[in-house]
């Protein structure tokens, strides 16, 4: 019974962390000032042949879980944004992949894998007047999330 009850709290403590991580993108999502996306599983599989600025997605679409963007130019907003996804660090299990400055702009990308190989890539940039998340969650490799990137 004892087993039951710790197991029940351990699943519970999962779905918590993920509804907290959840809840702060939907926390500025519904902000009039933030632009979001939200693309699903459902609406990738959807889309095999899709290419943006020569970059064919459809490659990577049946591994993605989901994408969520979230992005705003308002000074009091990007302050409480950058509060709130501070914990994405090491302390908290992601690791720093890469971080680029140019001009003001500042860029750093992390990963976060848990047991099952489920990553979560998010990439945050930000310069002067704009702060942007793009968290990305899937099956992907490294090497596929740099052909990504790295496709102008």
């Amino acid at each position: 019974m004892k087993r039951t009850y710790i197991i029940t709290l351990l699943f519970s403590l999962c779905s918590l962390f993920m509804y907290a991580q959840d809840s702060r993108f939907d926390k500025f999502a519904d902000m009039e000032e933030v632009t979001s996306v939200y693309i699903s599983k459902a609406m990738l599989s959807l889309m095999p042949d899709m290419q943006t600025e020569g970059v064919n997605i459809g490659s990577i679409a049946s591994k993605l879980d989901n994408i969520r963007i979230l992005s705003c130019d308002k000074p009091a907003i990007i302050d409480k944004m950058k509060k709130e996804f501070a914990f994405i660090n090491s302390k908290n299990g992601y690791e720093e992949l890469m971080r680029i400055k140019d001009k003001g702009e500042k860029t750093t990308i992390y990963l976060k894998q848990d047991k099952n190989k489920k990553k979560e890539f998010v990439l945050m940039t930000g310069e002067k007047n704009e702060f942007t998340v793009i968290i990305i969650t899937g099956n992907l490799t490294l090497k596929e999330i740099q052909g990504i990137v790295n496709k102008e």
